[in-house]
């Protein structure tokens, strides 16, 4: 009997749209004397903060300038080289050059610093699938179509219970892939939310009262702005946002019923004068 097809990360870019031809391979890890150091590293990759996210830009050096995109991995002890997302390579320029993972206090330089577009079409995958990285550990980025990466596991997504609404904080690029139990509670419910950006901390009043509830008027910030116009002045992806209940509706309660609590909500936090709504 044949052997069994051997599955790899290039089969699986092939089947979401990519060619391998033009991805970099990136493993992210931060040593430090020797020793790894990359916990926190680790943790902000699997959410998409910020912090990872410039971390990133800037750590290409000259490895990404002639990518077309770049596939970002991390090492996660217990598990191995697990797959963190694709990104396009949009443009690069100059700019403050920081690592936030750093061991030791750092001042901002200028350097290299890459336009990235995380792209969501893999997100299905994120911090599941892991992949064999071979022996060459140092070679921390590498070109896609001249490594096929076997894909050694698929680990299946953990089911955690709904938070319940008090304690219900989710980014906006998680809507996609928040487990189905959590999507049909959202998709039940409407009422008012807040969306707060993460760096700056502006805050957007918002409400959902059509069909598909709080699931889908929170799916429509896959844009990063759901036409709503001081989300799109910022232009920030949804990634660095994120989302809360300020109110549940009940049953009872009409589209004009929310909409009054939604002005309410905006006045109460002044979204209007200190924040992104406009209206």
């Amino acid at each position: 009997m044949a052997p069994a097809p051997v599955l790899t990360f290039n089969d699986l870019l092939v089947a979401g749209g990519l060619q391998p031809r033009g991805l970099r391979l990136v493993r992210h890890r931060e040593v430090r004397h020797g020793r790894a150091v990359d916990a926190a590293l680790r943790a902000a990759a699997l959410r998409l903060d910020p912090a990872f996210l410039g971390y990133q830009a800037m750590h290409g050096g000259e490895s990404y300038r002639d990518a077309t995109h770049i596939a970002a991995f991390i090492f996660e002890p217990g598990m191995g080289t697990v797959f963190i997302g694709v990104w396009s390579v949009a443009g690069v320029g100059r700019g403050p050059n920081f690592n936030a993972f750093a061991r030791e206090p750092q001042v901002p330089a200028e350097g290299i610093v890459y336009d990235l577009h995380h792209l969501s079409a893999f997100d299905a995958y994120r911090g599941r699938l892991v992949i064999d990285w071979g022996e060459g550990f140092r070679a921390w980025v590498q070109h896609a179509w001249r490594q096929p990466k076997p894909i050694v596991a698929l680990v299946p997504r953990a089911q955690p219970p709904f938070p319940g609404w008090a304690r219900l904080c989710l980014n906006l690029a998680e809507i996609p892939v928040a487990p189905e139990a959590w999507r049909q509670v959202l998709a039940a419910a409407r009422g008012v939310y807040l969306v707060v950006h993460r760096t700056s901390g502006a805050q957007y009043v918002g409400a959902a009262h059509g069909d598909g509830g709080f699931l889908a008027r929170w799916s429509a910030y896959a844009d990063g702005h759901a036409g709503n116009l001081g989300l799109r002045e910022l232009a920030r992806p949804p990634e660095e946002y994120d989302v809360s209940v300020l109110w549940l509706a009940s049953s009872k309660d009409s589209e004009d019923d929310i909409l009054a609590q939604e002005a309410f909500e905006k006045d109460r936090l002044g979204s209007r004068v200190h924040g992104l709504n406009r209206n």
